[in-house]
């Protein structure tokens, strides 16, 4: 049984007709689940970038900075990098670097919260993420490795 030239160029327009938008259909159910889902973390952050919000437990006996200092360095943070470009990185580094316990330091990540990064860059842009992720994607290699070692010294994931 042999197919007319007529019957094979239909065919062929129903198959474009139904398979592109099934494609397509599929690629941006994936595209849009893989933004929504985290890699790791319940909150969106990936385990090997940043700690769960949730799974930090601050022994405020040992906290040198208060509440209203953290509150005010993340927001100052944002401030710094929100936008295009980030804003007095030096302030940052010498701000994070002097952070004295492990404790004020996921005391300024909780702090932080989880924000929305509207970056350009490794991240998928408008997810919810912490300071660690932000830092990761603000800071140049450079400017990572002048606080590296305190995310380290404090057990950190950075």
């Amino acid at each position: 049984m042999a197919i007319s030239e007529a019957n094979k160029a239909q065919l062929v327009q129903t198959g474009i007709k139904v398979g592109v938008p099934v494609v397509l259909g599929t690629g941006i159910f994936f595209i849009i689940r893989s933004m929504l889902k985290g890699d790791g973390n319940d909150d969106g952050t990936k385990h090997s970038q940043a700690p769960s919000i949730a799974d930090m437990t601050i022994d405020s006996s040992n906290l040198t900075i208060t509440v209203n200092d953290a509150v005010l360095i993340a927001q100052t943070f944002y401030n710094n990098m929100q936008g295009f470009g980030t804003v007095d990185e030096e302030g940052m580094i010498r701000t994070i670097n002097n952070l004295q316990t492990k404790d004020d330091m996921l005391l300024l990540i909780k702090s932080f919260g989880l924000r929305r990064y509207s970056g350009v860059g490794k991240s998928i842009v408008g997810k919810k993420v912490n300071l660690i992720y932000w830092l990761k994607e603000e800071f140049n290699d450079r400017e990572e490795e002048k606080i590296r070692p305190v995310f380290q010294k404090f057990g950190i994931p950075f």
